[in-house]
């Protein structure tokens, strides 16, 4: 940061750096920030734990026009959004790139993009980040931090890597279906409706954030989740017609904090899909 015509980012791997998305600094808002986190993720540093530090200074210029507050990268006002990221291959990267592995926990909470370590060749994708179509669940709402603190004074040093939500989540098994050992494992989840006097089973594709080490990977693996909807949005699909898209929070019973929840991943499904799918409301705690 060196004046305040414009941002730019002083970090290793700039060669692949192949736009800046803020050129000046009126283009400071909520959308224009998941661009800047898309791009900055692609980034090589000495520490991957350095990404929120390395983010300081350009945050702080942010939430001097947005006011809102800064959570470990995500924003109250674009909370939806900014929970709805994912890891992608980035463009032109001709090699095979590694898969994405978590952050130690004191670095940063599941639901935040800066839990990862993203290998070279891998960046953060927001797919409700673009466009002006994403229109959050009335039923979704940030309800504050667990405990709740002054937001404002401790802007990016928020101790609270706790969040609580309030939304509608469905019910769903995970499953991991291993093949061949050089095949990247299937990630499916599978919704069961009751229909009268029948059980309707339904098997989707989801993204998974990490998947589990090779060890822990032995034929079938299955944990229980629940998939909470964030929103939707109109989409364009692969003949461009417009479909309405529900993007939802793939979540399952933290392992180390009771009663708390640990995003798994996100899965992004057409509104056809699912119509009588049960959705509870429901409060979660996410770590």
């Amino acid at each position: 940061m060196e004046c305040r015509a414009g941002l730019r980012c002083e970090c290793s791997g700039l060669d692949h750096f192949t736009s800046n998305p803020l050129r000046d600094v009126n283009d400071i808002s909520l959308t224009s920030w998941f661009g800047v986190v898309e791009e900055f993720s692609r980034l090589s540093l000495t520490y991957q734990s350095d990404r929120l530090e390395a983010l300081m200074g350009v945050a702080k210029v942010f939430w001097e026009k947005l006011g809102c507050s800064y959570l470990y990268g995500v924003w109250e006002d674009a909370m939806a959004k900014g929970l709805l990221w994912n890891v992608t291959r980035a463009v032109n990267y001709g090699d095979a790139p590694s898969e994405a592995v978590r952050q130690e926990k004191n670095v940063a909470p599941t639901w935040s993009w800066a839990s990862l370590v993203i290998p070279k060749g891998r960046r953060i994708y927001f797919p409700a980040g673009e466009g002006d179509t994403f229109c959050s669940d009335r039923r979704f709402e940030f309800l504050g931090t667990d405990p709740r603190t002054d937001l404002v004074q401790p802007l990016f040093r928020n101790d609270s890597s706790t969040i609580l939500v309030k939304g509608a989540a469905a019910e769903a098994i995970a499953c991991l279906v291993v093949g061949d050992e050089d095949r990247k494992p299937d990630t499916i989840l599978i919704f069961q409706e009751t229909l009268d006097d029948a059980v309707l089973i339904t098997a989707l594709n989801w993204n998974i954030d990490v998947l589990p080490k090779i060890e822990e990977r032995s034929g079938e693996t299955t944990w229980d989740v629940v998939c909470l909807l964030l929103g939707s949005a109109e989409e364009q699909d692969e003949i461009d017609d417009s479909v309405t898209v529900n993007h939802t929070l793939v979540l399952k019973v933290s392992s180390d904090i009771l009663g708390a929840w640990e995003r798994v991943g996100i899965l992004n499904i057409g509104e056809e899909v699912g119509p009588t799918w049960f959705f509870k409301e429901k409060i979660f705690r996410l770590v």
